[in-house]
């Protein structure tokens, strides 16, 4: 699903069904993610923030009839309480912040041969 939307619904009283799609937010696009079903809970998709490239967005789209469409405000750094939004609803997980991905580790190594890396073995010093 590589550059398909997040969107922040127009959704009053977090209904969508009362709201406009006209007034639909893209805040992201996915960037990379798991080979399987959007969403899951073990599989995370990595979304890029469209608000840090808007200026760059905008000087490569061609000009159209159609206004700019405002940005979503950004979201509070991770911690930080968010006073401005709404309570969430019951039937709406809240949003998560996306897990840190681990560090590719070396390989393991092969033992009882010597590393290509390790330091040459020292004589003790005679004094």
């Amino acid at each position: 699903d590589s550059g398909g939307p997040l969107l922040q619904a127009d959704a009053p009283r977090f209904d969508p069904s009362k709201g406009d799609p006209q007034l639909d937010v893209v805040v992201g696009i996915v960037s990379f993610g798991e080979f399987a079903a959007c969403g899951e809970s073990r599989n995370p998709d990595v979304f890029t923030r469209l608000s840090s490239f808007r200026p760059w967005i905008d000087k490569h789209i061609s000009p159209s009839n159609a206004a700019p469409v405002p940005l979503a405000p950004p979201a509070p750094a991770f911690g930080e309480a968010d006073s401005s939004a709404p309570p969430p609803s019951p039937s709406v997980p809240p949003p998560t912040q996306a897990p840190m991905l681990p560090l590719p580790q070396a390989p393991p190594p092969t033992w009882g041969a010597p590393s290509p890396t390790s330091a040459p073995e020292l004589a003790p010093l005679d004094e």
